[in-house]
């Protein structure tokens, strides 16, 4: 009889089909499976030992949040012994009541277990700078609840994305009694380190460097913050005022460097809202010693009065505050600054009184250097000295004897001077508007001189004006590209003048040509100032485009007129003469009577010139006609 048959086990006859097939790997393979199959079937067992559980917790965590870049962010991490993490959501609630902040919850506990505690807390330092940078938030909250007895203590520790972390702080937990209020010292602490978040981001905003795409959210979050802070603990009217102070900075450099008015006006309000908050703290904290940034406060307010055209004021103030007993550096701040002002009003003066005006600003600026050094204060050193050049070009244009020509001179020095310490690699604008001085200076200079060395001096200020343009981009900033633009022209302009001249009494057809292609490529330059000046947001600046553009214009056609190309002069011309006119209907209602009569004097030589030219042209016709006939 034969054996009786055994049913064929499956589980071996897969393995010896994998192992003919695949080999050792096919076994594996198969391990593998049986084993996932096995956890399957075995899973209520299987959670529950031993690295499982917090395996599953670890899969099972949020992902970091990010942070909102318009507002500053407090990250919420779990609390140690914070049994069901009731004391976490308390904190988290008591949170959102403050609308100015984003509050976020991180799925994350820093442990401060361990065996050397001060490494426990520098790791767990660490370990939140990694999550603040993960997620944009400004401030990590992390820490323990500390219980004994029925008494319940948070130890908490906050740990800014900028700044010094500080030391853990200890707070009483919500009390049922106290509506579950967090207490008054908590909401002090979170002042002080969000004040902290603003102070150092200002600090960020470099003198001399572009900031306009970076400041948007950096105002967005300091107004976000001081709206919602109104009324709170920790928010006096010292640490208002402060924030305010540095909001008002913030909107200034975007207003300057993006061209937009109305950022200056922001800034203006935002400073008197900064002066009202530190006189309220004044009032109430009489006898005690408050350090006021006064000086700041007066030379923001004039800076930008001057900026929004309210010169006359601007003054007044600069005046008031030199009435006061001011520290020797403070005095020579406000100096500085009252020189500006008096320059600018000077520049729109015609005659005497607008003379004396730039005399007194040269006089406030050396007054100022003699506090500023460079060997203690060598950046407002050289902010002085780029302002003292630009005084005495002033100053030296308008004077055309020998005296004028020694303070373009002395102009010259001076913004080499600048150019040692506003270097490009530390303040590329600043470097690039001393250059852009440096280059009107010496145009100045070079149209006073004669010959080749005329023509070197003019080689210098074009020169200088390329090296300003690769700061000064339109994309960044557009009023200062124009700036350059306008002063590149001029210079261009009175390089072809020079070089055409050289060029006819040389008989020198090189230099004529030279000539000619300079006075092209001014045009050129002036034209792209006017696709950013505007008539209505900068009429000054775009009726001096207007008027530079009218002289390239008149010297084109007055070369063409020479060479019998009387059509093309006609042109040329014309619309020299209708430059002329656009600007000084801009300077006439600005009662810039300086600018006005140079205007003036410009048009009344293109239109006689034109008058020749018709002239020449009605003769050539008549000429013409006779000898057809």
């Amino acid at each position: 009889m034969p054996p009786e048959s055994k049913t064929p086990d499956i589980y071996e006859l897969v393995k010896k089909w994998a192992f003919d097939h695949f080999g050792i790997p096919g076994l594996l393979i198969i391990a593998v499976l049986a084993a996932a199959f096995w956890v399957y079937k075995n899973w209520d067992k299987v959670k529950n030992w031993p690295g499982i559980t917090d395996l599953l917790a670890y899969r099972r965590r949020w992902k970091i949040p990010q942070a909102d870049p318009h507002r500053y962010a407090i990250l919420i991490a779990h609390l140690e012994n914070d049994t069901n993490r009731e004391h976490e959501r308390l904190i988290i609630e008591t949170l959102k009541e403050f609308e100015g902040v984003q509050t976020l919850r991180l799925d994350r506990t820093i442990s401060l277990e361990g065996p050397v505690p001060e490494e426990m807390e520098k790791r767990g330092q660490e370990e939140a700078q990694h999550y603040l940078k993960k997620s944009g938030a400004s401030v990590l909250i992390w820490g323990a609840v500390l219980s004994r007895g029925s008494s319940t203590v948070y130890k908490l520790y906050w740990t800014p994305a900028a700044g010094e972390a500080q030391s853990p702080k200890r707070y009483d937990a919500p009390q049922l009694e106290a509506q579950l209020r967090l207490p008054e010292v908590f909401w002090g602490d979170l002042a002080e380190i969000l004040m902290l978040q603003v102070t150092v981001g200002a600090a960020k905003l470099e003198n001399g460097r572009y900031l306009a795409d970076r400041l948007p959210p950096f105002i967005a979050r300091a107004k976000g913050l001081l709206k919602a802070s109104r009324g709170r603990p920790g928010w006096d009217a010292h640490a208002r005022g402060s924030a305010n102070l540095i909001l008002a900075r913030a909107f200034y450099i975007l207003g300057e460097q993006s061209g937009q008015k109305e950022h200056l006006e922001e800034a203006l309000a935002t400073f008197g809202e900064a002066l009202t908050d530190f006189h309220e703290w004044c009032e109430d904290h009489q006898g005690e010693v408050v350090s006021l940034p006064m000086t700041t406060m007066v030379s923001a307010t004039g800076i930008l009065l001057g900026k929004l055209g309210r010169l006359k004021e601007a003054v007044a103030v600069y005046q008031k505050a030199l009435r006061e007993g001011l520290v020797p550096l403070d005095r020579a701040m406000i100096l500085i600054n009252l020189g500006s002002a008096l320059q600018r009003l000077g520049e729109s003066e015609e005659g005497k009184e607008g003379t004396e005006m730039l005399k007194e600003a040269v006089a406030a600026y050396r007054e100022a250097l003699k506090e500023f050094t460079r060997e203690q204060e060598p950046f407002y050193w050289a902010t002085g000295k780029h302002n003292l050049a630009n005084a005495l070009l002033t100053l030296g244009e308008r004077d055309k004897e020998k005296q004028g020509t020694e303070l373009l001179k002395e102009a010259v020095a001076a913004c080499r001077e600048a150019l040692e310490v506003h270097t490009r690699e530390q303040v590329p604008l600043y470097w690039a508007e001393t250059q852009r001085i440096l280059a009107t200076v010496l145009m100045r200079l070079g149209e006073r001189e004669e010959g080749k060395e005329s023509t070197e001096i003019l080689k210098e200020a074009v020169a200088a004006c390329q090296e300003a343009l690769k700061e000064y981009k339109r994309e960044r900033v557009p009023l200062k590209w124009a700036d350059t633009q306008l002063t590149l022209g001029a210079a261009l302009l009175a390089l072809g003048e020079q070089e055409k001249s050289l060029g006819v009494r040389e008989k020198s057809l090189g230099e004529f040509m030279s000539g000619m292609k300079c006075l092209e490529e001014a045009v050129v330059a002036f034209l792209e100032a006017l696709e950013e000046y505007n008539r209505e947001r900068n009429p000054l600046d775009w009726a001096r485009t207007q008027n530079n553009l009218g002289s390239a214009f008149a010297s084109l056609g007055e070369v063409l007129a020479r060479q019998g190309l009387l059509e093309e002069a006609t042109t040329w011309l014309e619309k020299a003469v209708e430059a002329y006119k656009a600007a000084l209907e801009v300077w006439e209602a600005a009662q810039a009577t300086h600018y006005a009569a140079v205007a003036k004097r410009n048009l009344q030589r293109a239109e006689a010139c034109l008058k020749k030219v018709r002239l020449l042209e009605n003769l050539e016709r008549l000429k013409r006609e006779l000898l057809g006939k």
